[in-house]
């Protein structure tokens, strides 16, 4: 019997003014002394469905802000990267959904603030895969000490993020961070937001420049007000997580998944849950931007409540 061979899709990427096979797709350091010598390199991810990035504007506003915050000015304006990156879409060979990276990479050698160029850089590649069971059963979280440098700020050094991951028990998923001290507050993971729940709503670390304010932390702000779920930033000391009854991470590749547990303390997950609630919603919100679906919230295991007094 003939072993049916899958053809792997070619994509296509933006880099040094063309749109390009991945194959070729390069960052010249020639060209990009400050981004790949000096760290002067912003990105955001985001998700693709045929011609349209979910919340396209909301990337580019990220990277441009996160740009000019350290420092930089980009080469090419708003309305110039949504044409590139509409360009790349009409250039890719799949319907797929697609995992789109948004770039601005700093070019010149100069420190001087007035010669601090950034390019602009789209990646394409295929959408990660995360297994069914995590957004039914949830995922385990381990607190970790770490408060990330200009955290407002989505830079592409991911050093301590893979540092924490080493440190990790045998088991958990992904690391959270706390502040580091003898108080610590919960801040957020290596790449997301978290967010609780109790009696009055929704409760999520505060804006207080100690956290990316994520663009998936933004949707469930405006889901919550649509859905009448209380919605408030505050300060969580990460003594207090316990009482709170459910908590989920926001993620542009993830989008909503419940969380089970953080290190001992344990959380509600499955069906009646405010979680499963907003999972479907943003799954309504997400169809109604990009035409697609996402099963992965679309179907939920039976409720496992926790086992803490909260």
């Amino acid at each position: 019997m003939k072993q049916e061979i899958k053809e792997e899709i070619a994509y296509w990427s933006y880099a040094n003014g063309r749109i390009i096979p991945n194959a070729e797709c390069a960052i010249h350091i020639q060209n990009d002394a400050l981004g790949s010598m000096r760290g002067m390199r912003v990105f955001s991810t985001s998700v693709a469905v045929g011609p349209v990035v979910f919340r396209l504007s909301d990337h580019l506003d990220r990277i441009i802000a996160a740009a000019k915050h350290i420092g930089m000015q980009p080469n090419q304006t708003k309305t110039e990267m949504h044409t590139i990156v509409q360009a790349v879409l009409d250039a890719q060979q799949t319907a797929d959904m697609l995992m789109v990276r948004l770039i601005l990479s700093g070019q010149s050698s100069e420190a001087s603030t007035s010669t601090m160029r950034a390019e602009f850089y789209v990646y394409v590649s295929a959408m990660p895969q995360y297994a069914d069971a995590l957004y039914h059963a949830g995922v385990w979280l381990g607190g970790f000490p770490h408060q990330r440098e200009l955290a407002p700020v989505k830079l592409t050094n991911y050093v301590s993020a893979y540092m924490a991951r080493r440190q990790l028990p045998k088991g958990v998923d992904s690391p959270l961070y706390i502040s580091p001290g003898l108080d610590p507050d919960v801040l957020e993971g290596d790449t997301y937001n978290i967010v609780f729940v109790d009696d009055s709503g929704l409760v999520t670390p505060a804006n207080d420049g100690r956290i990316l304010l994520g663009i998936t932390r933004k949707c469930v702000a405006e889901l919550a007000k649509k859905l009448g779920i209380g919605y408030r930033e505050a300060v969580i000391p990460y003594a207090t997580i316990g009482q709170y009854s459910e908590c989920f991470m926001t993620t542009s590749l993830r989008f909503l998944m419940p969380i089970r547990q953080i290190d001992e303390t344990p959380f509600s997950v499955g069906r009646g849950t405010q979680t499963v609630r907003l999972q479907a919603a943003f799954q309504a919100l997400f169809q109604s931007e990009t035409g697609h679906w996402l099963p992965q919230l679309g179907v939920h295991a039976d409720p496992v409540p926790s086992t803490h007094d909260g």
